[in-house]
């Protein structure tokens, strides 16, 4: 050793530095340098992260901190659960969907409301699918702690448009459509209109950048359905909401086939004001702007159909082994024929409410309507609805499951008086509410008429 005659048993660094060393013997050591100089340190002894702060970080921050066993863990759960949940985009191959989803993993900190609403989606969903009631407490316990937390966020001007804050309030609409924590769409509901009102607070320019893009193009849909079901438009259908978040980029199908969604919510509202006061010139402008949203659903089938027959080609002989592409496509056919038809059930119910002498001066434009409102044509669009859901569902994709709702919803308010595809339709709801599915879909099924506009329940009751 230093300072002791006969030879010494340090190692050699220590010994070139003399500092007073254990030697090789007993075990390693190591050196540290610190703010005194050279330290000794003791066997197995590892350098101390900083704790992180419980705060919202911007994205842009980098945390440089020795993850602890329990985070590594926490980490390899919602990995786990990113895999399980996504799927590898059709459009384009290098990325998965949901994007949103992606982009939130990618920015969430140790101790933020956003990895926690991660943790409590992780947690829940391995324990549905393990059957693992210790986990499932566990994410039912985390989400209680996201529900605060995010509640009072929403107090703070700034934390309230902050990204990291509008991607934990897109998690818990996830959480609510698998775990659906309200016997009815309550909860569900709640949650879309709340983080629908922080993305109006927000302003539409302010959702350009990846992250908040991507999870206002994925909660369009579940805002559609929302507003369709409680029969309001929505400021998602207004000119700066439709053009503005794409004003760099082009926008896919699926956001133009919302757009459509959003125009018959409109005329929902509209329709129930007009038809209650008897408002023949209101009622008119609005079987005008359904004869024109019957074009522009036309253009999309076409764009759709093409896209199907030159990538992905979905016919009877090709539907057992559906690829993710084949899947997506034909979901959002279902989505885009179930619109069609929503806009002819309810077209056919105002027609049917109107007087005889109300088309008089308007034959062409009742004619035009009435080729889309025809019974048997509903019928068959039904059916064509109902045999891409079947085929969907034999895939795997998480992912796309929750979109099955409203389509298979439209069927089964058309199919309700005919047995054979009434079962059709009750089994695909209970195959996607049972098995630790999607549990939202069986608020919906319970929901019955109540999610259709008074004017279309009426009519089939006179």
């Amino acid at each position: 050793m230093v300072g002791i005659p006969g030879k010494s048993q340090g190692c050699n660094t220590c010994r070139r530095r003399k500092v007073r060393c254990e030697g090789y013997e007993r075990y390693p050591v190591f050196i540290n340098r610190g703010q005194t100089g050279l330290q000794r340190r003791r066997r197995l002894e590892e350098a101390r992260s900083t704790p992180p702060q419980p705060a919202l970080q911007n994205q842009n921050t980098i945390v440089f901190s020795t993850p602890s066993p329990s985070q590594v863990n926490e980490d390899q759960l919602i990995s786990s659960f990113w895999e399980g949940y996504s799927t590898v985009s059709p459009q384009y191959s290098r990325t998965r969907e949901p994007a949103w989803l992606y982009h939130s993993i990618n920015i969430s900190a140790s101790i933020t409301p956003l990895r926690l609403a991660l943790l409590s989606l992780a947690y829940t969903r391995t324990g549905r699918l393990q059957n693992n009631q210790t986990l499932i407490r566990k994410g039912q316990e985390i989400y209680g702690r996201v529900l605060r937390l995010t509640q009072n966020a929403l107090y703070d001007p700034q934390l309230m448009r902050h990204d990291e804050l509008l991607a934990a309030a897109r998690c818990m609409v996830l959480y609510e459509a698998f775990e659906s924590t309200s016997e009815d769409m309550a909860a569900w509901q709640s949650h879309i209109i709340g983080i629908a009102r922080i993305m109006q607070l927000r302003g539409p320019d302010h959702h350009r950048d990846p992250l908040p893009k991507s999870i206002l193009e994925s909660m369009r849909y579940n805002a559609m359905i929302v507003c369709l079901v409680k029969r309001e438009s929505s400021f998602f259908g207004n000119p700066d909401w439709l053009m503005q978040p794409w004003a760099d980029t082009s926008k896919d199908l699926d956001q133009r086939l919302y757009d459509y969604g959003f125009t018959l919510s409109n005329l929902f509202q509209r329709g129930e004001a007009a038809y209650h006061r008897s408002d023949r010139t209101e009622i008119l402008r609005i079987l005008e702007r359904i004869r024109n949203s019957y074009l522009g659903m036309t253009t999309l089938n076409e764009e759709l159909l093409a896209v199907q027959t030159e990538d992905y080609p979905v016919n009877e002989h090709a539907l057992n082994e559906l690829h993710v592409g084949e899947t997506t496509f034909a979901i959002t056919s279902a989505i885009l024929l179930a619109l069609d038809l929503s806009f002819s059930i309810y077209a056919a119910a105002l027609i049917a409410k109107c007087p005889d002498d109300f088309f008089t001066e308007h034959q062409d434009l009742l004619a035009e309507i009435s080729s889309h409102t025809d019974e048997s044509r509903r019928r068959d669009l039904s059916k064509q609805v109902l045999w891409l859901l079947q085929h969907s569902l034999q895939t795997r994709f998480e992912y796309s499951r929750p979109r099955i709702i409203f389509p298979l919803n439209v069927v089964r308010w058309e199919l309700r008086a005919i047995p054979e595809y009434k079962v059709q339709v009750q089994a695909l709801f209970e195959t996607i509410a049972s098995g630790n599915q999607v549990r939202i879909a069986r608020s919906v099924q319970n929901a019955g008429c109540s999610t259709m506009p008074s004017i279309i329940s009426k009519e089939s009751e006179s």
